[in-house]
């Protein structure tokens, strides 16, 4: 059974063109959730977007981000965005972003301190802010912030069009860094 476990593992991995076999919880993902397996072959040209994928295979529900680890992928999208002259995205994209937030499963209250501590700003009927205090399971990121921001894109692969991701911009640009804020 063990011999044929890691050969699962080992054809997994030459499917998603990696060196060595995947860890049993990422097969046992792949198999157990059709969108975590869709997503990981969808994902096979772009390595950031695979790595995060590959780091949490068993976390494709509620998704809970240790304190440091929210600290280093807020760092680091702020250090992107400064990147960027601090700039902010325009109403269109800001509202279409927004949207595509607020229709997905992947939306929810947040958990952790850090995540309820994180300042938004408030108005829910006002584009950009109806998402509230709300964050991303797959990324740990407050929505209301995170939309704003040019340097960031959505984690998700868009469910009808596996060229874009939920927000409707390329997979391939938009996954180029690692994002959460």
């Amino acid at each position: 059974m063990d011999n044929m476990l890691m050969e699962q593992r080992s054809q997994l991995a030459e499917i998603l063109g990696l060196e060595g076999p995947v860890s049993e919880e990422v097969l046992k993902a792949a198999v157990g959730n059709e969108s975590y397996a869709r997503n990981l072959l969808l994902s096979k040209e772009n390595p950031q977007m695979l790595e995060t994928l590959l780091n949490k295979p068993g976390r494709q529900g509620t998704q809970e981000f240790s304190h440091a680890t929210l600290i280093r992928k807020a760092a680091t999208a702020l250090l992107r965005w400064g990147k960027t002259g601090f700039a902010i995205v325009n109403a269109d994209v800001l509202e279409q972003r927004e949207d595509a937030c607020l229709s997905c499963h992947h939306l929810r209250d947040p958990k952790g301190t850090l995540q309820q501590i994180v300042p938004s700003a408030q108005g829910k009927d006002k584009p950009g802010y109806r998402t509230g205090k709300k964050v991303c399971d797959l990324c740990g990121c407050n929505i209301a912030n995170k939309i704003r921001l040019p340097s960031e894109f959505c984690p998700d692969v868009h469910p009808e069009d596996h060229q874009h991701t939920r927000w409707g911009e390329p997979v391939n640009q938009s996954h180029r860094n690692s994002s959460s804020v």
